[in-house]
């Protein structure tokens, strides 16, 4: 193997009887763990992997202390570091939140497409109601309008989504997990605003009803 470093090269032969380890952190990026007694390229910058003793809640900061110590530049990245974990919590929510505003904009899309098409079918509206066409059937023709379309669009997304993740999930070797509070949050919302489309439609479906829709000029 050869190693580049400020203009320097280093070479290192790995041992043929090198063991496989069997458990390691994916997210290091590498796939061979040496200590620094085996390693003899002076010149290429070394990753230290430390276990800490989880009882201890000062051991981080002695680390810390100790790694400034021997190296004021080093980096030293904690993998249970609660920033990294308040990031991804606040990545989460970016998410969410662009989902529920997605799901408003649909919605409101939704709105003005039904008031348009009742607008265009108010003698039709108006006939059926004299003909005695309950009030309840047409709101429920009304439902069904606005939430199969939001319902197909919602489980073709959830189950695309769940694809992704399952294959990303895989490919690092991380269980395959879902969230399904999320998941339950976004169908909710959708369901929320399923009804609020429809109850914004009503007025002026039962409007269009009246005895006066079916003049004609």
């Amino acid at each position: 193997m050869t190693f580049h470093d400020e203009g320097v090269e280093s070479r290192w032969t790995v041992p043929a009887g090198m063991r496989g380890v069997a458990q390691y952190d994916p997210l290091l990026g590498t796939d061979i763990l040496v200590t620094p007694g085996a390693f003899d390229a002076a010149h290429v910058p070394y990753t230290f992997l430390v276990g800490l003793d989880p009882a201890d809640p000062e051991a981080i900061e002695h680390l810390r202390n100790t790694v400034h110590r021997i190296d004021p530049f080093a980096h030293l990245l904690d993998f249970d570091d609660p920033y990294h974990d308040s990031m991804f919590a606040m990545v989460e929510r970016a998410l969410r939140a662009g989902a529920v505003a997605l799901l408003l904009l649909i919605g409101a899309s939704l709105l003005v497409n039904v008031l348009e098409q009742l607008r265009e079918r108010r003698r039709l509206l108006a006939v059926l109601a004299a003909f005695g066409t309950r009030r309840r059937t047409l709101s429920g023709s009304v439902l069904y309008q606005v939430a199969i379309p939001v319902l197909l669009g919602l489980s073709l997304a959830v189950a695309t989504g769940s694809a992704l993740a399952a294959i990303l999930l895989a490919v690092v070797d991380e269980p395959i997990a879902f969230d399904w509070a999320a998941i339950g949050g976004v169908a909710g919302t959708a369901a929320v605003m399923v009804l609020a489309v429809t109850a914004a439609t009503l007025p002026l479906l039962w409007r269009l009803t009246r005895a006066e829709g079916l003049r004609a000029e």
